[in-house]
């Protein structure tokens, strides 16, 4: 026990789970989670600033992991740069070292002291973070801070894969969920997955899309 692969081997991921973005860990109860079957918490971990998130944010987060391992839950998080503050390949570097210092505090334990959050907490449940979502809605204005830009996101997605791949060689990439899939949506989802994908010569660098496939408001009669 202690590598990504004997962790990847020894169950797959849920299937189900809840999506616990935004909420404070106080609100979090993995407990009933696991109780009803449902083996996953999506959260959210983003950089408060452009540089380095705030230090309160990691005693956060280690409350988040602590949380679901105790609930034998695991955590897939969602994570991001700035909110309101668009990635481009000017704050690559910053963004890498957020990447290497998530995956190197909750991802596997390694030999070279990877998995730190789980060397200093041997009692809990080893539940390292095994799969990583780069970005939410990353196709909306809104989430991206700006116009979406097919090209910036790809290079987001090509430095965390190569980080997160350099520490943790099992590690899921979840391209972030993408939002409108009626063609009539200006999101237009597929256009942008398709973009982002052929860029690099179609190379993929995720192993699974995360969608939100919402649906339309119609007036009640």
């Amino acid at each position: 026990q202690g590598t990504a692969a004997e962790a990847l081997t020894n169950a797959e991921l849920p299937a189900y789970g809840m999506n616990y973005g935004g909420l404070a860990p106080k609100d979090y109860d993995t407990k009933m989670l696991a109780q009803h079957h449902l083996g996953l918490a999506r959260t959210w971990w983003g950089l408060s600033t452009a540089t380095n998130p705030d230090p309160n944010q990691w005693l956060e987060w280690d409350e988040q992991v602590a949380l679901a391992a105790m609930g034998n839950v695991s955590i897939i998080p969602v994570i991001f740069t700035a909110l309101g503050a668009p990635y481009t390949a000017a704050n690559r570097a910053q963004w890498v070292t957020f990447v290497h210092n998530l995956v190197g505090r909750y991802g596997p334990k390694t030999a070279s002291g990877g998995g730190a959050f789980w060397n200093l907490h041997p009692s809990l449940n080893y539940m390292p973070v095994r799969a990583w979502e780069i970005f939410n809605e990353e196709n909306h204005p809104e989430f991206w801070g700006g116009a979406p830009s097919p090209s910036d996101y790809n290079d987001a997605l090509q430095a965390a894969h190569q980080t997160l791949r350099s520490v943790d060689p099992d590690a899921r990439i979840v391209l972030g969920g993408l939002i409108g899939f009626d063609p009539s949506d200006g999101s237009n989802a597929l256009k942008f997955l398709t973009a982002v994908t052929q860029i690099g010569n179609g190379k993929c660098l995720y192993d699974a899309v995360a969608v939100h496939p919402y649906s339309k408001q119609e007036p009640v009669a």
